[in-house]
């Protein structure tokens, strides 16, 4: 697990003692990794990943246990999305990820860090190991606003199109193609619920048709044709 840096992070970890008895900071030898709930003390099977404020997590480093505390503590809203935005820009979409979801800790229904944090998800879609598809519909599913629903139920589609076709797994094509297709039809909706200035939906749609036509893979699924009859 990576330890928290810097003052805009919401989740911190400090050391609380070490295998299962000592001081603060007492390490026990051990090959094994483990995660406790803090307040029970319970093992639990979630990742790392998926820890909150006040579990107990057991990591290992250099062969060595030492358990840590996820703490919560105030910091600076737009300070921290602006620091999520420059993880999304260097490519780290997981570290993004984590400091929208430190902010939407401090207030879960913050619409601006609900926006970013499902860009940040997005933005995984091309790890195969990743749970972000899942993870983005939830997460656009607490947007309040109509416009923003639609636009960004087109970027989830959008951005799910390319992540596909950059496998190019057999069969790709005709599956991106449905969704760009369904990507557009979400950016014509969020075309109609626009404020007056803001052309996002028509760009996002004028980029899904250049990219049908620019790319051979991108066709419909063809229906199976039986078998020609034969004249006599």
């Amino acid at each position: 697990m990576r330890r928290a840096t810097g003052p805009l992070l919401l989740l911190l970890l400090t050391a609380c003692g070490g295998g299962s008895g000592g001081g603060a900071g007492n390490t026990t030898p051990s090959s094994a990794v483990s995660i406790v709930d803090g307040a029970s003390g319970a093992a639990v099977t979630t990742g790392a990943a998926n820890a909150r404020p006040g579990d107990t997590i057991t990591v290992e480093r250099a062969g060595y246990l030492r358990r840590d505390t996820l703490r919560k503590q105030a910091f600076e809203q737009a300070r921290a999305l602006a620091k999520a935005e420059r993880y999304r820009l260097l490519n780290e979409p997981g570290e993004a990820e984590s400091i929208c979801l430190d902010a939407l800790e401090i207030e879960p229904d913050n619409q601006e860090a609900l926006a970013m944090l499902l860009l940040a998800q997005t933005d995984q879609f091309g790890d195969q190991t990743s749970t972000s598809v899942v993870d983005a519909w939830k997460t656009v599913e607490r947007l309040r606003d109509a416009y923003e629903r639609a636009y960004y139920t087109g970027i989830l589609y959008e951005r799910r199109a390319k992540a596909q076709l950059a496998h190019r797994t057999p069969g790709c094509g005709p599956r991106a193609y449905e969704w760009l297709r369904e990507a557009m039809s979400w950016y014509e909706k969020a075309e109609a619920l626009r404020p007056p200035t803001n052309d996002d939906p028509l760009l996002r749609w004028n980029a899904c048709a250049r990219l049908i036509m620019r790319d051979r893979h991108l066709v419909p699924v063809t229906e199976e044709r039986g078998e020609p009859l034969l004249l006599e």
